[in-house]
């Protein structure tokens, strides 16, 4: 029997049982309106957003109670015996509100709309490989996929997705030695509109169906580009391709089987001059295809929506290489939601990829370089101790501690700022110094690091040794620690200009508990 002093904490799947309400809840109030009322009342009681939006008033204050605690809106009340208002936090008003030009209201609807009844029945397209359009809705797949693409909804929510990933594109994969962008099934045209901006000498071509074409040209003559961005409508498996000497795919190849690929790619290398390119714009599976995690879900909503896949560089490399043709092949992995590849036909050395802090490189092409690099750092770094020189000796506080927050290990600075010797603050924990009114506040960071394995920075008070307060911001990561997940936290002091944190005393709170 196995010794239940021994078992492992479940907070990974006490974390997945609450994921899908957590989406739920953010689904609905996009639905219902919500952020968009808010953004234009500026903040409200529930009793008089019920009244706007014609909900029930009970029901829709546990739906503002729980996107509070998703730090998608704020509650704050002058009288604890009075009713408070909700307002918008900036997370809300930049990406779930139809006013803000970087919202993804469309992609959520989608989700809440269409994906919400695909991934339940997730169990059948396990059982047979196969998308669940007619399982799900009664609709052929392919039918119900090309009304998607055709859905306004969604490709504004995908175009939402762009404004966080085109510039981003962009900015790693140099363009200036090009002429002429062919941005294929490009949608609201994101890509080739953060291409044009950075890159005055360029021009493009999106090539879209019928029914994306007008939401295109729309956007793009917002952007003051139709005179650079041309709109073509035609389909991108049969119609013959515009001329142009780098291609772009972005979120297209994980939508098909290898076959279709095949077919997509050899018609783009044959299109492609001799010094041509081609981009391709995906998330990347590692390898053994353990992560990450972000990739694997897609993974998997491509087999409830789609016929395709996420692969691995090396998938890639045997398509585009030894399949297609082309000669050389790097990507670009990065912290965003899509990862970059740049495939370059034999003519063109594949040095255009730079490598800002957050991407780490595959198959870089000056290998010597590298190498002098690592020889390099590797001099440099002798007999130096790594640990003591970033967590001893560091400026800042860094602490380390279990999920019940007792300390495994602390430094001197983080010592300093509760004033208390590093050996003392080992036997305590963490709670000892954090105020009692942070507690819903730490309840929802927690489940948050839970989710994200990151939070913050974010600002609170320590109580000192002494008795008054200290103000902090504090960042938080998840880590593993002899197979434990395990708390690390860097702290830094701040100035308080109001004065509250030295004073001590009352401190002003919203209903939750959080100090204004």
């Amino acid at each position: 029997m196995t010794d239940p002093s021994n078992k492992p904490s479940p907070s990974i799947v006490l974390d997945l049982i609450l994921g899908f309400r957590r989406s739920k809840t953010m689904f609905t109030a996009v639905s219902l309106g919500v952020f968009n009322k808010l953004h234009d009342e500026r903040r409200s009681s529930s009793q008089t957003l019920s009244r706007i939006l014609n909900l029930n008033e009970d029901a829709l204050t546990r739906l503002l109670d729980a996107c509070v605690g998703l730090n998608l809106l704020r509650y704050s009340s002058e009288n604890e015996n009075e009713l408070g208002f909700y307002e918008n936090t900036p997370i809300a008003t930049t990406y779930l509100c139809d006013s803000s030009p970087f919202n993804m209201n469309g992609y959520i609807l989608c989700s809440n709309e269409l994906f919400w009844g695909l991934w339940g029945k997730l169990e059948g397209a396990i059982r047979e490989g196969t998308y669940r359009y007619q399982e799900a809705f009664g609709a052929s797949g392919p039918e119900a996929f090309s009304s998607l693409f055709a859905s306004k909804s969604f490709l504004m929510g995908m175009h939402g997705y762009g404004q966080i990933t085109s510039p981003i594109l962009v900015d790693t994969i140099d363009l200036k030695s090009f002429k002429t962008l062919v941005d294929l099934g490009g949608g609201t045209g994101h890509v080739a509109i953060a291409a044009c901006k950075k890159y005055p000498d360029l021009n493009a071509k999106l090539v879209e169906l019928p029914a994306a074409s007008a939401l295109a040209k729309e956007i793009i003559a917002k952007e003051n580009l139709t005179d650079r961005i041309e709109v073509l409508e035609c389909n991108f498996f049969n119609d013959e391709l515009p001329d142009g000497d780098i291609y772009c795919l972005a979120r297209i190849l994980h939508d098909w089987q290898e076959d279709k690929v095949l077919e997509l790619l050899k018609r783009i290398f044959e299109k492609l001059p001799p010094n041509g390119a081609l981009i391709i714009a995906e998330k990347l599976l590692d390898d053994n295809k353990s992560g990450p995690y972000w990739a694997q879900m897609q993974n998997l909503n491509m087999l409830v929506i789609a016929q395709g896949m996420e692969r691995t560089f090396k998938e890639y490399k045997e398509l585009l290489v030894n399949k297609t043709g082309f000669e050389s092949l790097m990507a670009a992995v990065t912290d965003s939601p899509l990862d970059f590849i740049l495939a370059t036909k034999p003519g063109r050395p594949n040095d255009l990829i730079t490598v800002p802090r957050t991407i780490r490189v595959l198959e870089p092409s000056n290998a010597v370089k590298l190498r002098e690099r690592e020889i390099k750092r590797a001099e440099l770094l002798k007999n130096i101790n790594l640990a003591e020189l970033f967590f001893k000796n560091a400026s800042v506080g860094f602490a380390i501690a279990d999920m019940e927050g007792d300390f495994i290990q602390v430094n001197e600075a983080f010592a300093d700022i509760v004033g208390w010797p590093v050996d003392d603050v080992m036997q305590m924990n963490y709670k000892e110094f954090t105020r009692d009114i942070y507690a819903a506040e730490d309840q929802r960071q927690m489940e948050n690091l839970r989710l994200n394995r990151s939070f913050g920075p974010f600002e609170k008070q320590y109580v000192h040794r002494d008795g008054h307060y200290v103000l902090v911001q504090v960042t938080l990561k998840m880590m593993e620690v002899n197979h434990q997940d395990c708390i690390w936290a860097l702290v830094q002091r701040l100035r308080d200009p109001s004065g509250i944190a030295s004073r001590g005393g009352q401190v002003l709170k919203y209903r939750d508990g959080r100090s204004i």
